[in-house]
């Protein structure tokens, strides 16, 4: 687990819409980025609303690339089913650390893992195989 002065918060959730640009609003920059919803999903220990979590080098571009035609189908499928009630919100690490984003997404993973009883929804196994590391 990765030290809690290592990383910052998560930001507030963006409503993902039309008027929404990706590369403004998140910049450039390093961090770890997670996709929620409005409406519960139904985990194995309790319901939750974050879909999938993913890292990158470049945010804003990241995050674009997956509103625009996302390499993940079922976030995908959640981007065009849930009609703009997704949310986006972004975890930058501590600019005077050498945290690596790879920790940043393992760590956030587990705690979903630990909460909820399972990874996010659209980080599933058949897509991209999780490790940890």
């Amino acid at each position: 687990m990765i030290p809690s002065q290592i990383m910052t918060r998560w930001t507030k959730p963006v409503l993902v819409g039309k008027k929404l640009d990706p590369v403004k609003q998140f910049k450039e920059g390093r961090g770890i980025y997670r996709f929620s919803t409005s409406r519960n999903i139904a985990y194995p220990k309790k319901t939750g609303k974050i879909l999938y979590i993913g890292k990158a080098g470049n945010l804003g571009e990241r995050i674009s690339k997956h509103l625009r035609n996302s390499d993940r189908e079922s976030l995908k499928a959640y981007i065009k089913s849930e009609n703009g009630k997704i949310f986006i919100s972004v975890k930058r690490p501590n600019p005077r650390s050498r945290t690596y984003l790879k920790s940043m997404e393992v760590d956030a993973l587990n705690k979903h893992v630990k909460e909820f009883g399972m990874i996010p929804i659209c980080n599933n196994r058949n897509e991209n195989i999780h490790r940890k590391s």
